[in-house]
């Protein structure tokens, strides 16, 4: 996966990740200081599940998903807690 960040916004990510087993597994996610996350991963962008929920602090937070290493293709996307 190339790093990049997920800047989360209201209601859902603006981005989907891209991740391919043996690459760089780290991203990090940016979005209002004090609010989390649901970080969600999938292989078809179909059928999502939930990685992690994180909160955000102001440097953004940095995510390693050990999954990642393990398959051929994984999307990300992040998700506004309420």
């Amino acid at each position: 996966m190339t790093k990049s960040d997920v800047h989360a916004n209201q209601h859902t990510a603006e981005h989907a990740q891209h991740a391919e087993a043996g690459a760089d597994d780290n991203s990090t996610v940016r979005g209002e200081p004090g609010k989390s996350v649901r970080i969600e991963r999938s292989r078809d962008l179909v059928t999502w599940e939930l990685a992690a929920i994180v909160p955000l602090p102001a440097s953004g937070q940095r995510l390693i998903d050990p999954a990642a290493t393990t398959e051929p293709f994984l999307f990300y996307r992040a998700v506004s807690v309420p």
